[in-house]
């Protein structure tokens, strides 16, 4: 938990050093070190904690260490992904846009592409216009939210296991 805090709290200060020309800095927190990779407002941030936690994001591609075996949703556009490991569990968050397709019809296309690919998928709920699906399949879980509508719809996966 500690190593999580220490991600969260550097936060600020990764978003003022991404805009930075240094490649990698190494910054103090009250929590403990970090080190922080990356250069320009667009290029992926990371940051490494003293226990070995890292996370990277503001990626504007999958990752390369994405598990093959989770299929990514058809008809959707990447717009931003984050990545990272703690205590050997990898973890994924895919955030994609929409297009013209609603939330419910982008769930639903997304849950016969897990299926497809042997997940066990849960019936998934509408909570107030949002759609949210759960799928397992060996060691990984996911976890989709969906929103809105055509252009300011967004659906995020959550992918951790491994």
């Amino acid at each position: 938990m500690r190593a999580l805090r220490l991600l969260l709290a550097t936060g600020a200060v990764v978003l003022a050093l991404g805009a930075c020309s240094s490649d990698t800095k190494v910054v103090e927190t009250k929590d403990g070190k970090v080190t922080v990779e990356g250069k320009g407002k667009k290029a992926p941030v990371s940051i490494t904690a003293e226990d070995g936690t890292k996370l990277t994001f503001n990626q504007h591609g999958i990752p390369g260490d994405f598990p093959d075996s989770v299929p990514r949703p058809a008809g959707a556009k990447l717009r931003t992904a984050a990545s990272g490991t703690r205590a050997g569990t990898q973890y994924f968050q895919l955030t994609y846009g929409l297009g013209d397709a609603s939330a419910a019809d982008a769930v639903d296309a997304y849950r016969k592409r897990l299926e497809a690919a042997g997940f066990t998928v849960d019936k998934g709920s509408d909570v107030g216009g949002a759609q949210t699906l759960e799928a397992d399949q060996n060691d990984w879980h996911l976890v989709i939210l969906a929103t809105g509508t055509g252009a300011s719809g967004t659906m995020s996966v959550s992918v951790t296991g491994g």
